[in-house]
C-alpha cells in the first residue's frame, strides 16, 4: 500500500466512525472499497480468486406485523409476531425482539399491522444453480 494509500485509508476509517449522514457514510464506504481493492489487485493470487464470491442471493418476501406482544415482567423485551405469507402454514408466524435500527442509529420498534419486506440473504458459497426446467421436489404434479 502506498504512502497516500494508507494516510487516505486512516482518514476515511475516522470519518466512517463518526458520521452521522447514512448517505455520506455509504459514499465513504465505498472509497473505503475501492483503495482496498486497488491494493488487492496488486496481488498476482487476487486473479485466481472466484469473482462471485461477494455475490449473495436473496429472497425478499412481504409480511405483517401482527401483534405487538407486551412484556410481563420489565426484564422481558417487548416482541412482535411477524406474519410471512409465503410461508408453509407451521412456520408462517416469527416472533422477534420490537428492536429495529433507522440509518442514524435510532433505536425503533414497529406498530401493528405494519407491512414489512423479510429479506433471507445467504453467500454466493451456499447456492447451487437450480435448472428452471428441474421440477421442484418438493411440489406434487
Amino acid at each position: 500500500m502506498t504512502a497516500e494509500e494508507r494516510d487516505r485509508m486512516n482518514a476515511l476509517c475516522i470519518q466512517i466512525q463518526q458520521e452521522k449522514n447514512y448517505q455520506k457514510f455509504e459514499e465513504l464506504t465505498r472509497e473505503l472499497h475501492d483503495v482496498v481493492a486497488s491494493k488487492e489487485r496488486r496481488f498476482p493470487e487476487s486473479n485466481s480468486l472466484n469473482a462471485d464470491s461477494a455475490v449473495k442471493g436473496w429472497k425478499l418476501m412481504p409480511a405483517i406485523a401482527n401483534h405487538i406482544l407486551k412484556p410481563l415482567y420489565p426484564q422481558v423485551v417487548e416482541r412482535v409476531e411477524i406474519s410471512i405469507a409465503e410461508a408453509d402454514e407451521l412456520f408462517r408466524e416469527i416472533r422477534v425482539e420490537n428492536s429495529f435500527v433507522d440509518a442514524e442509529g435510532n433505536v425503533l420498534a414497529i406498530k401493528a399491522g405494519a407491512e414489512l419486506n423479510v429479506r433471507l440473504e445467504t453467500s454466493a458459497g451456499n447456492l447451487i444453480n437450480k435448472a428452471r426446467d428441474t421440477p421442484d421436489p418438493t411440489t406434487s404434479a
